[in-house]
């Protein structure tokens, strides 16, 4: 690689560093919240509700992009990808392992995308989406076990 492609790159690369340190550390920093003092609802108002506090001014000035003809995208932005989602997956870190959550919570979203596509816009998957999705699917019961199965 010359010196030159590596100066143009080095952002991807840091980009993506950033990237995977943040969702990790999300994950691990949720699933210690809830299995010590917080409930996921605690950590869901740490997550959402200061933020937006922080943020809103931005959002008066800006609009919160309903009055552009898209409120029904924000509202299923706030619904699919919001505090329901967050609230069902911290649930979920008090019963399993960090590590899981890391592995399956990445791996099944596009999934749950491809479901929701099809369903809502009757969209069609070819070939190499659905051997990917297969994958996807197959690759989920490593980490599947009966309960009280020793680990």
């Amino acid at each position: 690689m010359t010196g030159q492609g590596l100066n143009a790159r080095w952002p991807g690369y840091v980009a993506a560093l950033v990237f995977v340190l943040i969702w990790a550390s999300w994950v691990v920093s949720t699933r210690l919240g809830v299995t010590t003092n917080l409930s996921p609802y605690d950590i869901g108002f740490l997550r959402f509700v200061v933020p937006a506090i922080v943020l809103l001014p931005v959002l008066w000035k800006h609009g919160f992009g309903v009055e552009r003809g898209r409120g029904l995208l924000v509202l299923g932005m706030i619904i699919g990808a919001g505090a329901p989602m967050f609230l069902l997956a911290a649930t979920g870190m008090r019963f399993t392992p960090a590590a899981h959550v890391g592995a399956l919570l990445p791996g099944t979203m596009p999934l749950f995308v491809a479901l929701l596509s099809f369903t809502v816009l009757c969209e069609r998957f070819g070939g190499l989406r659905l051997v990917g999705f297969a994958l996807i699917v197959l690759g989920r019961p490593r980490h599947w076990r009966p309960c009280g199965a020793a680990r």
